[in-house]
């Protein structure tokens, strides 16, 4: 059940559009946040069409957690600030990208640092969990595949 347009108007300040095109032609990043609370109608619909996603046998190994909830939110958002900072690798890496000539990998390592450093502006965070990853394949016995009998080791 798709929200009212409005929810997406209010909450983007952009009209929202039927054509198919049009969204993907139009699409960005979104590096930062706004503290403006998400409708609830919004974020499960966003979380409808994560659902839509092709996995394997259809299994659908996902399942999605909301915190909108501030003091679980600025806890996740505490602990990614600290990770950040406590990892000199990564913040050298984000800060030499920050500089490059390269326009797109300097946008995206600005986000990737206002990521690590904000995460609390977020008004929602959307925690995709995996769960029942199997491959469906595992019980295919190797003669199944056309020339796999000689690569794979041999059942006893």
């Amino acid at each position: 059940m798709a929200p009212p347009r409005e929810a997406f108007e209010a909450t983007t300040g952009r009209e929202s559009t039927d054509d198919l095109w049009q969204a993907i032609y139009t699409q960005r990043a979104i590096r930062y946040w706004q503290d403006r609370p998400v409708p609830r109608a919004l974020l499960e619909q966003v979380i409808e069409a994560a659902t839509k996603a092709p996995s394997g046998s259809n299994s659908q190994p996902w399942v999605f957690v909301v915190v909108d909830d501030e003091a679980k939110r600025n806890a996740i958002a505490d602990a990614l600030r600290g990770l950040y900072e406590r990892a000199q690798p990564l913040r050298a890496m984000i800060e030499q990208g920050e500089q490059s000539q390269d326009r797109t990998e300097r946008l995206m390592l600005r986000g990737a640092r206002s990521f690590f450093t904000r995460l609390e502006r977020a008004p929602a965070l959307i925690v995709p969990c995996l769960y029942r990853l199997t491959s469906p394949t595992a019980r295919i016995p190797p003669r199944c595949w056309p020339g796999a009998r000689s690569t794979w080791p041999s059942r006893t």
